[in-house]
């Protein structure tokens, strides 16, 4: 297995023109970013394809200038469940590499409910940025301290 982190992009058409320069670059080199099960199904690897979102400084990321955006995301994913097993693969539960915040712990939906009351409306300004990762560190990062393990929004993405 090669893993390959690339720069991060200013845009959409610019992740999608990096994306496309690097399977291009791989085809070339006969390797792909799938594989193959015992049986001859085609699966993916498990991995990889990432899109983080957040911005070049702390202060520019939407998540921070907003966090009620964030809170809004955060239950939209966790109240769809389909949204995580679309892309999970065939690993899905508390042992994946991507767990819901509802599979690890029976008390995460309590301390996320809790997190919630923590974010206030839109109509708050000079939010500190450092509220937003108090608020959310400890739900969006395993922890188990597995850096190739995280949460479906997972941490880094809202704090480069």
């Amino acid at each position: 297995m090669i893993e390959v982190n690339i720069h991060p992009a200013k845009n959409w058409r610019e992740q999608v023109e990096i994306t496309k320069a690097l399977y291009e670059e791989a085809a070339a080199c006969r390797l792909s970013a799938e594989k193959f099960l015992l049986d001859g199904r085609h699966t993916g690897t498990g991995g990889g394809n990432h899109i983080v979102v957040g911005a070049q400084t702390p202060p520019d990321s939407p998540f921070l200038r907003r966090p009620d955006m964030l809170k809004s995301i955060i239950a939209y994913w966790q109240n769809h469940p389909s949204l995580s097993y679309l892309f999970s693969g065939l690993f899905i539960g508390p042992t994946s590499q991507a767990p819901r915040l509802d599979e690890a712990r029976h008390d995460s939906l309590y301390e996320l409910e809790i997190a919630f009351d923590e974010i206030p409306s839109r109509a708050a300004a000079n939010i500190p940025p450092w509220l937003v990762d108090r608020v959310f560190r400890n739900l969006l990062a395993d922890s188990t301290g597995n850096t190739h393990r995280h949460r479906n929004l997972h941490r880094q993405a809202l704090f480069p």
